[in-house]
């Protein structure tokens, strides 16, 4: 298994895999907009099978997760753990920032458990109206 900068090749199987994930996925364009980037990764299994994706960026001295999803085959694995570390240690800053919806609740209890903590809302965020919660997370953070 490894983590590894995100391929054009790889653009076929990240799609799916947030296909699988959301009820509401990123066009593809977004996929597209991000290749390249030094923050956007990817978790490729043992047979070299791409099971789960994370792009971030970098503004401002913090950093922001834009979408990260795991193939719903490998999930409660540590794929997705995998993959936040590495984009964080890429992006090298102190504070993180993803926003959520609050009916993903599976997606809010994973942040909790890597140290974010709700930061704020954002209403009508998504596009069915949906308000976002806001986290952050402080490296070196005392709880």
């Amino acid at each position: 298994m490894s983590i590894r900068k995100c391929k054009k090749g790889d653009l076929e199987d990240v799609i799916k895999i947030e296909k699988d994930s959301f009820e509401y996925p990123y066009p593809d364009e977004v996929f597209y907009q991000y290749l390249g980037s030094d923050l956007f990764l990817v978790h490729e299994d043992d047979d070299h099978e791409v099971t789960g994706y994370v792009m971030g960026e970098k503004r401002d001295g913090y950093g922001i997760i834009v979408s990260i999803a795991v193939s719903p085959t490998q999930r409660l694995e540590g794929v997705g753990t995998s993959l936040m570390e590495a984009v964080q240690k890429a992006m090298d800053v102190d504070n993180f920032f993803v926003i959520v919806r609050p009916s993903n609740e599976k997606a809010v209890e994973f942040y909790k458990k890597l140290d974010f903590f709700r930061e704020g809302k954002i209403n009508d965020y998504y596009k069915n109206k949906e308000s976002g919660i806001v986290m952050k997370k402080v490296k070196n953070r005392k709880s």
